[in-house]
């Protein structure tokens, strides 16, 4: 590192599996992270969103943004749990990025972030075949190559499903050993000073 030197910004896309029971803390979890994300967030001029995987659609909890008052409100107001719909959820948060990426010129490194056990079973499109459908998005997003790609594993032994579908992404796979907040932020952390260099 540089003596004094100044790191570039970064939009860091957070796709977290909501669904299922909220008895384990997972929402606890998902603030803590959130909000470690965003007290970085506000000393590097990054932006954070946050992309939902719950329900029959994955949603946009909240959209790129450095206020962590406004990103904590938007996840204590949400209802998780339910089903897994986690194409949807790569294919939200792409559009999402891309579009804050139009916007926003060269000015940031975008790091998309999946936090899954790698299984969905919701499709986007009603009867779909759900496998083939999740092959499509993640092929959809292995392409992007500007776009720096991490898949941390949620599961609590580690799950083959996650572990093809970050190949299938050509993402950086890393197993979080079930939901450890410190654990899952300092991934994100680290591979994001991994990818902005400083000048």
């Amino acid at each position: 590192m540089i003596k004094g030197g100044v790191r570039e910004k970064a939009l860091i896309t957070l796709v977290f599996d909501m669904s299922g029971s909220m008895s384990g803390g997972k929402k606890d979890v998902i603030k803590n992270v959130v909000k470690s994300l965003m007290l970085d967030a506000a000393l590097n001029d990054d932006k954070v969103a946050f992309i939902s995987v719950h329900g029959r659609f994955a949603k946009k909890i909240f959209g790129f943004t450095a206020n962590l008052a406004e990103a904590e409100e938007a996840i204590e107001k949400e209802n998780f749990g339910g089903t897994t719909p986690l194409a949807s959820g790569i294919f939200l948060g792409m559009n999402i990025l891309e579009n804050e990426l139009r916007s926003s010129g060269d000015e940031y490194e975008p790091l998309f972030v999946i936090c899954s056990d790698g299984i969905s079973n919701v499709p986007i499109g009603i009867g779909a075949n759900i496998k083939r459908e999740l092959d499509i998005k993640a092929h959809t997003l292995r392409n992007a190559d500007h776009i720096h790609k991490l898949f941390i594993d949620i599961s609590e032994e580690g799950s083959e499903e996650a572990i093809q579908l970050a190949k299938k992404c050509n993402a950086r796979y890393f197993h979080s050993e079930g939901l450890d907040e410190e654990t899952i932020y300092k991934l994100i952390k680290n591979e994001r000073d991994r990818i902005t260099r400083v000048f």
